[in-house]
């Protein structure tokens, strides 16, 4: 059974934000699956002939049926972190599809891995 979540006025300030902060971004990637630059680059990616089939931008040799559509450079910098909410949608739904790459979930996962330890780093030493 799901654990039943505590009501919003029992939360710190913190928690509060927290909470919210999830919500919008799972709204925000709700509203992503239809931007126009996201379709544009599957359109750019899908192999002729062969419906649902999609290459690689970073490995031409990776055919998949499922397309990652990824930002060139990341909505959340590592060197910046999170900084605004304005700054952070205005990175998401960039209205250049050449700011967007298609990647099979191989090289999408590689590649966030990269960023998210060069963000691990940066935070690091921000705390030293």
């Amino acid at each position: 059974m799901k654990k039943k979540k505590p009501p919003l006025s029992s939360l710190s300030p913190e928690e509060y934000q927290s909470r919210l902060k999830k919500i919008l971004l799972a709204k925000l990637g709700q509203a992503w699956i239809f931007w126009p630059p996201r379709a544009e680059v599957k359109r750019r990616c899908a192999i002729p002939g062969r419906p649902g089939w999609y290459y690689c931008e970073m490995n031409q040799a990776h055919e998949v049926e499922k397309l990652e559509v990824d930002h060139i450079i990341p909505c959340v910098r590592p060197s910046d972190g999170f900084r605004s909410w304005d700054d952070y949608i205005i990175s998401r739904f960039v209205f250049d599809a050449k700011k967007l790459q298609g990647l099979c979930t191989t090289c999408h996962k590689e590649k966030s891995k990269a960023e998210n330890a060069q963000r691990r780093e940066i935070k690091g030493g921000r705390k030293k």
